[in-house]
């Protein structure tokens, strides 16, 4: 699992092994994108209540939101990501920790992650710190245990020898903590797709995991694609007595003629081969089709759309397999932030922010993959005015909002006391 992820890393961040910026589509980075998009792209998460409690996790939701989303791409590049909360300057802040970065430890029953060693690197000049936290959790007794342990080393690819926690940057942190929970301290994100790598593993592989040889295909292409266009670059040859003075020529010129050193005075030779782009981009474009399938995307979404009549049914059947996709991620993401609420809740109350750690999250994501807004909010519209639903549904749905709210904000209506007997108000 360790060297898929790395691999996967190369993949996504587009940097060799060697640290150079690789050339090619940058395929894997736009799929987690466009996932991430997908996933968050309706998303409303709220907590319920008025309550201390939930006025703390609300606004500790709202600054965490833009990160999560910002940020979602990697858990899904390397198959999972842990949402951590953590105690620090008098607040409780969240991280998140991709899955090269932890090491599971224990699984449950479920395939719920239990207990995990999170890795921490620091670099303080030369000095190369590591902070190993190790969570396991005992669901008889109900406890977490929080254990940190500290490396130094003068190497970056090596953990070093064992420190004293005072002698590192961590050095305000408890070497030792027992906390009362009924669940681990953080929350679980896993890619919901099946673990080709390693099959007794509970870990999740990444979205493009199934795709990488058709990902490194297209980048072999489209770099064939860009030499085709280089090497089929307009010049015109021409001997030396055609030039009055070639060293006085632009850039622009230079590219454009080349001098010949041999051949009859006056002779001038065009060089514009034809371009085969068409079938190169017909082969790379079969390619995409071939990744949008492999990573549960509709057509149309990484490669070009083939404009052909289709029924409702047919482009809705099409962009069903995206939407069951992207629907099981939600709701491992719904999961993973209930999870993390709940430990930073729980922490809370430990260091006393708050008197109670319970709450209730709501969520919707709504089914924009599906179904577009705006021709939802048309039909809904349409029927609204052949009087089959009522105004106050469809206001209440284009604003989120309840019905009582929705008549609220609705215009009131002139009652036939407003008018006379004639015509005209009163």
């Amino acid at each position: 699992m360790q060297a898929a992820m790395q691999q996967w890393d190369i993949l996504y961040s587009d940097i060799s092994e060697k640290g150079e910026q690789k050339k090619g589509l940058h395929l894997a980075n736009s799929i987690c994108t466009e996932f991430s998009r997908l996933i968050f792209a309706e998303s409303e998460l709220k907590i319920d209540g008025a309550g201390e409690t939930a006025n703390f996790l609300q606004n500790l939701l709202d600054r965490f939101s833009p990160i999560l989303q910002t940020n979602f791409g990697m858990g899904l590049a390397l198959g999972g990501l842990t949402i951590k909360p953590y105690f620090a300057n008098g607040e409780i802040c969240m991280s998140m920790i991709p899955a090269d970065r932890m090491f599971p430890v224990t699984f449950s029953a479920y395939g719920s992650l239990r207990d995990t060693v999170f890795v921490e690197p620091y670099v303080q000049g030369d000095v190369y710190y590591t902070r190993l936290e190790y969570h396991t959790f005992q669901p008889d007794n109900q406890i977490c245990s929080i254990a940190n342990y500290t490396f130094r080393s003068h190497q970056a690819d090596t953990l070093g020898v064992p420190c004293e926690l005072s002698e590192t940057p961590w050095n305000g942190l408890e070497p030792f903590s027992n906390i009362s929970a009924n669940a681990p301290l953080f929350g679980y994100f896993k890619v919901p797709k099946a673990n080709t790598v390693d099959r007794t593993s509970p870990m999740g592989v990444s979205v493009f995991a199934a795709a990488i040889p058709q990902i490194l295909q297209a980048d072999k292409l489209w770099n064939s694609i860009l030499w085709e266009y280089a090497s089929k670059e307009t010049m015109i040859f021409a001997t030396q007595d055609m030039f009055n003075r070639f060293d006085r020529m632009s850039e622009h010129e230079k590219r454009l003629y080349k001098m010949l050193m041999h051949g009859e005075e006056g002779k001038v030779v065009p060089f514009s081969p034809d371009i085969r782009d068409s079938s190169l981009f017909n082969g790379l474009n079969h390619i995409l089709q071939r990744i949008e399938f492999a990573c549960h995307f509709a057509y149309g979404t990484l490669s070009e759309p083939v404009e052909t009549e289709k029924t409702a049914t047919e482009i809705k059947m099409a962009k069903q397999r995206s939407y069951v996709f992207v629907s099981a991620l939600q709701q491992q993401t719904e999961t993973a932030i209930r999870q993390a609420l709940q430990a930073a809740a729980v922490l809370a109350v430990y260091h006393g922010l708050i008197p109670s750690s319970d709450f209730t999250l709501s969520c919707n994501w709504g089914d924009s993959v599906l179904e577009d807004t705006d021709a939802r909010f048309q039909r809904h519209l349409q029927l609204t005015q052949a009087g089959y639903l009522k105004p106050e549904i469809l206001i209440a749905e284009e604003y989120g909002c309840d019905t009582e709210k929705a008549l609220e904000m609705m215009p009131q209506q002139p009652s036939a006391a407003d008018f006379s007997l004639f015509g005209g108000d009163r």
